[in-house]
């Protein structure tokens, strides 16, 4: 189901808009996985500390593909109410360093587990083809 998804079309899709929608554009996606590309932060993406993006920022873009693949897949867990991140396990950071020349940051996603209530997906960011953070992360949809 390879079709580039550019940032107009995923800021309908996800809460996230403005300079809080991080992901550029989504290069492929299938039903167990998604690849999301965020370009060069920009001065006024809210995660930059001191002119630099800290490897923790990547959790929350783990959540936005996250939050992308279940509306891609037809698990959408924001179909009534919003979803939320609810759980991070096993964060892995391979470089703690922040990083102030990101040319492309890749965001790779893979459900793990679903149900009607949430899903868990692992997660893999890449800076320059390098692997910088993984882990796993859980998102539950609100109750009524």
């Amino acid at each position: 189901m390879s079709e580039l998804i550019g940032r107009d079309k995923i800021q309908t899709m996800i809460p996230h808009s403005g300079d809080m929608c991080l992901l550029h554009e989504i290069r492929d996606w299938d039903l167990e996985s998604l690849l999301a590309i965020a370009d060069t932060p920009c001065a006024g993406n809210p995660l930059l500390c001191d002119g630099a993006l800290p490897a923790e920022s990547c959790i929350e873009y783990g959540a936005q593909a996250a939050a992308l693949h279940a509306v891609l897949s037809g698990a959408d867990l924001t179909a009534d109410k919003p979803a939320f991140l609810a759980a991070v396990k096993n964060l892995e950071i391979f470089s703690s360093a922040q990083v102030e020349n990101i040319s492309i940051l890749r965001v790779e996603v893979r459900i793990d587990a679903k149900s009607p209530m949430g899903a868990s997906y692992h997660f893999r960011c890449s800076v320059d083809d390098a692997l910088w953070v993984s882990g796993s992360l859980s998102l539950l949809r609100m109750q009524k």
